[in-house]
């Protein structure tokens, strides 16, 4: 058994390590083909994380159960948890993203961070075209879950 605070951990430390083994192998083709700068690296690799760390502020008790009990939004589509992580990141933690001395260098917002989280992107970010959520942070989470049951060479300071 894990918290979700330990889980969150994890994502984030594999999708750090998911991101730099991109930049590592596709460094050239995101400076040429997407006119990539260091800078612009450096700035999306914190947003990732940003995302990957935020990614289930929004659950309730009892995880993925407590969904069922969850409003219906104007469409009559259940509200999920995602839909509480990108309102309170978009609310409470607005202040904590923009306003933080150490985001200066970066100038993330908090819409960035909630549209990666919710599956998308926004501004000038290259992940505008990413997929949705279930897509990209599932794998992520099922490979943290796995790696901290398990003596995966990654999961215990190895590399991918």
């Amino acid at each position: 058994m894990h918290t979700r605070f330990e889980h969150s951990l994890g994502v984030m430390h594999v999708a750090s390590l998911l991101y730099d083994a991109i930049c590592r192998k596709s460094g050239e083709i995101l400076k040429s083909d997407l006119a990539y700068n260091e800078d612009g690296l450096n700035r999306d690799r914190q947003l990732v994380r940003f995302a990957a760390l935020l990614h289930d502020v929004g659950h309730s008790p009892f995880s993925h159960a407590a969904e069922e009990l969850f409003p219906k939004s104007t469409d009559g589509e259940r509200y999920v948890h995602e839909d509480y992580s990108v309102a309170i990141i978009n609310s409470e933690l607005r202040s904590a993203i923009e306003g933080h001395d150490l985001n200066a260098n970066y100038g993330l917002h908090a819409e960035d961070v909630a549209a990666m989280v919710k599956g998308g992107a926004r501004r000038n970010s290259q992940f505008s075209g990413a997929t949705s959520y279930r897509a990209r942070w599932m794998p992520t989470e099922w490979i943290t879950s796995f790696g901290m049951h398990t003596t995966a060479a990654w999961s215990t300071g190895g590399t991918i």
